[in-house]
């Protein structure tokens, strides 16, 4: 964590140069050469600033100042940026290293953040004036002390992200891990303003969220390039039902009503003659648990939300990787080994969904290695153990 002296010396003059001329440089290197003054804190400002080039670009391109902790936190700008929600003021309770604030201050023409720490806060403070985000004022002070000295604060929407590292550094998934609690402050948060958006762990479990949050909400589970980054609750009496969400940032946006009871019909299994491709869904369907329903809808054939999806055509929205299906036979260790042999593959890289076999010991039942370029995708349908073979 860095220090008020550090970040001092890093908004000096010297030191902004120092980081600016060494960007593309081996941080490792960077430490040790005795020409560059602090050469260990503009080691460390690089190294993470390479880190952001992806991530947050628009900080990395402004040379904003990165704190290693609040970094492994923060929001990417892809997803940060999937947020539509504005008005007129937002409070923010807890700013961090500054990129939800900054992506909310385009959306509202106000945004307060509050900030305990007094080195985050100084560096949100610096991050916004060189992004230039006048509309930001960034205070220092606890969250649970500013909520309850100022009862009476209204603002259009008020946005938490709790810290999930505890002292330990450790991370942390449940809510009342977390700090602050967000179900102890609920009810006073709904007191400040008709809406509260909440930004969760990725590992955290759905269902909790309905039942915690009640039934005014909806729940956004978002992926950027396939990997899930975060779990948005929007609270909303003005919300009628629950509803739960999916969305692929950039690439998809699927919703349906949480908790009814409506049963997805798959049509029945019949040959692999009717399927041309097999679908991997993103990640953000199968953990909102609407990949089945979201596939069958579709005409694909899906087993769970976990399953690969099989069809007879690529889907319009990109909801998961596709591969075009070369050839499909029955799990036999002894004929797939044959197989192979005949092909001359001594490697395939080996995918599995609903198998029961680890990949090690497929790898040594078909006697080949891991890695190259075959793709075999081992899965269950109908009952029955498959090898998929994709182009």
């Amino acid at each position: 964590m860095l220090t008020l002296k550090e970040l001092d010396l890093l908004l000096s003059k010297p030191l902004r140069e120092a980081v600016r001329d060494n960007l593309d440089k081996d941080p490792a290197k960077i430490a040790l050469d005795k020409n560059i003054p602090h050469a260990k804190l503009v080691a460390t400002q690089v190294k993470y600033l390479q880190k952001a080039k992806k991530k947050i670009p628009s900080f990395y391109k402004a040379q904003c100042i990165i704190s290693p902790k609040a970094y492994e936190q923060c929001s990417s700008e892809a997803a940060a940026s999937h947020r539509h929600f504005g008005g007129e003021f937002c409070l923010d309770l807890g700013s961090g290293l500054g990129v939800d604030t900054y992506y909310f201050s385009k959306r509202f023409d106000r945004v307060i953040s509050i900030e305990q720490d007094p080195v985050l806060t100084e560096i949100a403070r610096a991050n916004f004036d060189m992004l230039g985000r006048h509309n930001i004022s960034v205070v220092k002070m606890d969250v649970i002390e500013a909520l309850e000295e100022h009862p009476t604060l209204s603002a259009d929407m008020v946005f938490m992200d709790p810290d999930r590292r505890g002292a330990d550094g450790k991370k942390k998934v449940t809510l009342e891990d977390c700090s602050p609690d967000v179900g102890k402050l609920l009810s006073l948060l709904k007191k400040m303003a008709p809406k509260i958006l909440l930004k969760l762990s990725p590992m955290f479990d759905i269902d909790e969220a309905f039942r915690i949050f009640g039934p005014h909400i909806v729940v956004d589970v978002v992926s950027v390039d396939g990997e899930c980054k975060e779990v948005l609750v929007e609270i909303d009496n003005r919300i009628e039902s629950p509803v739960i969400k999916a969305s692929g940032v950039g690439n998809y946006e699927v919703e349906y009503p949480y908790g009814k009871e409506d049963k997805v019909q798959t049509a029945p299994f019949t040959s692999w003659s009717q399927f041309r491709y097999m679908i991997i869904p993103d990640v953000s369907l199968a953990k909102a648990r609407i990949a089945k329903k979201y596939f069958t809808e579709n005409g694909a054939y899906i087993e769970s939300d976990n399953a690969y999806a099989f069809s007879d055509t690529i889907p319009k929205e990109r909801v998961g990787r596709v591969f075009e299906i070369e050839s499909v036979e029955k799990y036999s260790p002894k004929n797939l080994r044959a197989k192979l042999a005949e092909m001359k593959v001594k490697k395939i890289n080996i995918m599995k969904h609903e198998f029961p076999f680890s990949t090690d010991k497929i790898a040594k039942e078909l006697g080949v290695g891991e890695g190259g370029t075959r793709y075999v995708a081992f899965t269950t349908v109908a009952d029955k153990r498959w090898a998929v073979f994709l182009k």
